[in-house]
């Protein structure tokens, strides 16, 4: 009897033990992050509100859930969603660029009224400067106008108020 060979048959089972080991690590470490995908929540919204953050993930949408602010569908179904955003866009350029204008028109809550005005306010067919559509919305009873940018992917650039003379 060859003693080496009870040796390699010992390291052939670690070896395979070790690869088990391995396999089962990262079988467990694709269903954690499977289930991580799955049940994602983001402080600050609702239950509704991280399904639509997820089914942007899983779409392949570039978003950064978590710093989305407000999502919804629009009137067309499509996702559309205001994230903290940067100086140039997002709600940290709305604020920058348009707070005092929120402020004289009496709007309090800025994501709230940018949210109200994406989902349900109805697209004119007037466009401010070269891409920014006029949507009509009627928030907390009042009838506003404004112009609102939103990108194809559904993430919302800027708004800004809009005279309510046509």
């Amino acid at each position: 009897m060859n003693p080496l060979a009870g040796n390699d048959e010992k390291m052939s089972n670690n070896s395979n033990k070790e690869k088990t080991n391995k396999q089962l690590i990262k079988e467990s470490n694709q269903t954690e992050n499977k289930s991580k995908q799955e049940v994602s929540t983001f402080i600050n919204l609702s239950d509704e509100e991280n399904i639509l953050v997820n089914e942007l993930v899983e779409s392949g949408v570039k978003v950064t859930p978590e710093k989305v602010l407000a999502i919804g569908r629009n009137g067309s179904g499509k996702i559309v969603w205001l994230e903290e955003g940067s100086a140039a866009s997002g709600y940290k350029h709305i604020e920058l660029r348009h707070k005092k204008e929120f402020d004289k028109a009496g709007i309090k809550n800025i994501i709230n009224f940018v949210k109200e005005s994406a989902i349900n306010g109805k697209e004119t067919k007037e466009i401010q400067g070269k891409d920014r559509p006029i949507y009509e919305v009627t928030y907390q009873g009042v009838f506003y106008r404004v112009a609102l940018q939103i990108a194809s992917n559904g993430y919302i650039v800027s708004m800004n108020m809009v005279s309510n003379k046509k």
